[in-house]
């Protein structure tokens, strides 16, 4: 039988067997909460049907590419992310959040209209031009990490969006 959890935290857990094919089972699951996760539990985890918020913590990620269909509204990573490429690949996302990464070129975030709020604290984010097109951003962090000040090449980007916070 199926487990009704709608919520699941495994952070600092792993799976002795490897075996992450359940989590996929697990149809009601609607918060997953995982810290270095194998690509195997990200696998399982982009085939949840009513996932909205995913919380990745020491990710160990190239890129977003692994959770390609995912239909997670929600998505937070707290370290290990290299890259935002594939993100284009999460047609319901709307809140994204990446927390010291290492993630600088925002231009797989362009074409991103349905993005509401986007986090980038501690990213050596330069140029944040590619930003300038998304009409439906309210929030956006560009803030410095760890006392490392990466400079913003321009705020000219600014005049073209619809924020309501800019932190």
């Amino acid at each position: 039988a199926e487990l009704p959890l709608d919520t699941l935290s495994l952070a600092r857990r792993t799976v002795s067997g490897g075996d992450w094919f359940p989590l996929g089972a697990l149809g009601a699951l609607d918060e997953l909460f995982l810290w270095s996760p194998p690509a195997e539990a990200l696998e399982a985890a982009a085939g949840l049907d009513y996932l909205a918020v995913l919380e990745l913590g020491d990710a160990g990620l190239e890129d977003l590419t692994v959770l390609a269909g995912c239909p997670v509204v929600d998505l937070r990573i707290h370290g290990g992310l290299a890259g935002l490429e594939g993100a284009e690949n999460l047609p319901s996302l709307r809140n994204l959040s990446v927390f010291d990464c290492t993630a600088a070129d925002l231009s797989p975030l362009a074409e991103m209209d349905s993005l509401e709020e986007l986090w980038l604290g501690g990213n050596p984010v330069t140029d944040a031009s590619p930003l300038a097109g998304l009409g439906r951003l309210r929030l956006l962090n560009l803030s410095a990490g760890h006392g490392a000040d990466t400079g913003l090449d321009s705020l000219s980007f600014l005049a073209e969006l619809p924020l309501d916070t800019l932190s």
